[in-house]
């Protein structure tokens, strides 16, 4: 019950509920030219900055980024699975001017251009937070912030 009135607290202190779950699946390393380079937390961070930089000039038109860098409201959390693969945990706010079909879209087309991203289809996994109960929106928004305080775990805004 505390975990959920901090995540409140915390969303409406920053004015956004989000509307969307977004877990994204990265690489385990990636292939440079002159070595492999291992997906760690701070790659996993560098990835999602470039990720949400990429989804915000999609969704947005392009004068309205560029003059006022517009960005979706979202917060994410990096996490390693058992085999330490690394993914994200993204919460964000879908914005109002777009409808479902253009931002899902627009996650998946934003994903695929990411080569840290995963390229199988089920890299990207989008829930609905809005066509959900209540109680289930709680417990996935806690699901997404759950242990932030492991050694395992990075939160990222």
């Amino acid at each position: 019950m505390i975990t959920t009135d901090i995540f409140t607290d915390f969303f409406h202190h920053f004015r956004f509920m989000p509307t969307h779950s977004v877990v994204i699946n990265l690489k385990k390393s990636v292939r440079k030219s002159f070595a492999i380079e291992r997906v760690d937390t701070i790659v996993a961070e560098k990835t999602y900055h470039a990720y949400h930089r990429s989804l915000s000039k999609r969704c947005y038109p392009y004068h309205h980024y560029r003059r006022y860098k517009t960005e979706i409201p979202a917060i994410a959390a990096c996490e390693l699975s058992s085999s330490n693969r690394p993914h994200l945990h993204i919460l964000m706010k879908k914005p109002d001017h777009l409808c479902e079909t253009t931002f899902c879209k627009c996650l998946y087309e934003t994903a695929e251009n990411n080569h840290y991203i995963a390229p199988t289809r089920f890299a990207v996994h989008i829930t609905n937070l809005t066509t959900l109960p209540k109680e289930d929106q709680q417990n996935i928004i806690n699901y997404n912030m759950k242990d932030i305080y492991k050694t395992d775990r990075m939160f990222i805004m």
